[in-house]
């Protein structure tokens, strides 16, 4: 199946030398603290915060959420911002547009910066800091 954006299938194979999945932790000047994992075999495609104030979860372009544990997930309509251009605005105007705002270099070069953070944290065990 092919999805824009995606690769299309296919049945060529080769040798893999680097992980299949990734858990890590991470610890935001804010206070919050975060979980991510990623997983190249792990079929959903999504985004979920969890939060003490409840749960949203981004998925095949839809936004829902929860506040109590035991409650169901419902739709959540997300309005169109009148905010000043910031990321969060941009992030907005992208689940209402259907856009997805390009990475930039400078993106790619932060995301590179976590990843040799968590694989210098594992193979040191101990929390590495970044200031990004």
């Amino acid at each position: 199946m092919y999805n824009e954006g995606t690769l299309p299938d296919s049945t060529e194979t080769g040798e893999v030398d680097n992980e299949d999945e990734c858990n890590f932790m991470a610890n935001f000047k804010s206070g919050a603290k975060g979980y991510f994992r990623v997983s190249r075999f792990h079929e959903a495609q999504g985004d979920s915060f969890h939060g003490s104030e409840g749960v949203l979860k981004w998925d095949k372009g839809k936004l829902t959420g929860k506040r109590d544990v035991g409650s169901e997930m419902v739709e959540i309509d997300v309005p169109d911002p009148e905010l000043p251009e910031t990321i969060v605005s941009q992030f907005v105007r992208n689940i209402l547009n259907g856009t997805a705002l390009p990475p930039s270099f400078y993106d790619g070069l932060r995301a590179q910066e976590v990843m040799h953070a968590v694989d210098q944290s594992s193979r040191d065990r101990k929390w590495v800091s970044l200031s990004i």
